[in-house]
């Protein structure tokens, strides 16, 4: 009777989410988070493309049924609760993954967050949290539908950002880097803020910190510029060819070349494109 009962009383916290650690999963089933590719939803490669397909796809017909409409919908307060829970959302994964990344820090070092050498980070909750971000890039689409069922000019470096944002999210996580965990810290935490001006500005409220979103965009851009050259592309061509002579060291080098050759050109794209979506809202 007593063992019924405990049974019972578990099943009942397990339902009401009291044992749940974030959304769908348990605390012991985060603790055990790993990543692998075609395990979980959306985690493949042929899912980016697909899903980018289908936003252009989809961006298309909206475009052609607003201009076969002649009248554009009126989704002001849509944009305001939206905004609002993009800001709200990414708030909370970016507590959330900071928890786990301050845990890490006090069980290892600041060291071993940026050189896992002993391949002591390629699971666990901030996987987990980190795959979850890649998820919200899917849901991060919707900015663009709302723009185009209210009418408003999309700009080609608005699409260009959200399609290549979702295939770097997935290639950063399947690499599974020592540094995975800074790309989405640095993203939830503009995300916060940009998230936050756009619904202000929706609601009519003068924001002096216009510039500061901008300033904040340009420098993530660079930062995950950096991260990329220096730790993923070559982490992927080791993964390719681990016996290639030299392999993590020229690629190294060839990074480094490329990223100096193509710094003016990445400066004025990048400011831009964070030009270009204040724009939106300007």
């Amino acid at each position: 009777m007593s063992s019924t009962v405990n049974a019972n009383y578990s099943t009942m916290k397990r339902l009401s989410g009291v044992e749940k650690y974030l959304f769908f999963w348990s605390e012991s089933e985060a603790n055990q988070f790993e990543f692998k590719v075609s395990k979980y939803p959306l985690g493949n490669l042929s899912s980016v493309f697909v899903g980018c397909f289908t936003y252009l796809i989809t961006i298309y017909i909206l475009r052609e049924w607003i201009r076969l409409r002649g009248k554009p919908f009126n989704l002001r307060y849509v944009a305001i609760v939206w905004n609002w829970f993009c800001s709200i959302g990414s708030l909370y994964l970016l507590i959330k993954l900071s928890e786990q990344v301050f845990d890490l820090f006090s069980k290892y070092s600041v060291w071993s967050l940026l050189c896992d050498e002993g391949i002591q980070h390629n699971h666990g909750k901030h996987q987990l949290i980190t795959y979850i971000v890649y998820l919200t890039k899917y849901l991060e689409l919707i900015d663009t539908f709302l723009l185009c069922l209210r009418g408003k000019n999309l700009q080609f470096l608005h699409v260009y950002h959200h399609s290549v944002t979702i295939l770097f999210t997935y290639i950063h996580l399947q690499a599974q880097t020592c540094i995975m965990w800074m790309v989405p810290v640095l993203n939830l935490s503009v995300h916060v803020v940009m998230y936050a001006y756009f619904a202000l500005y929706e609601m009519n409220i003068n924001c002096w910190w216009k510039q500061i979103v901008t300033l904040m965009q340009v420098t993530q851009f660079y930062i995950t510029l950096a991260v990329g050259l220096v730790v993923l592309i070559p982490r992927i061509i080791y993964s390719i060819n681990p016996g290639l002579p030299g392999a993590y060291a020229v690629s190294l080098t060839v990074c480094k070349y490329h990223y100096f050759d193509s710094l003016h050109l990445l400066d004025v794209i990048s400011k831009q494109s964070c030009v270009t979506s204040l724009q939106v809202y300007a």
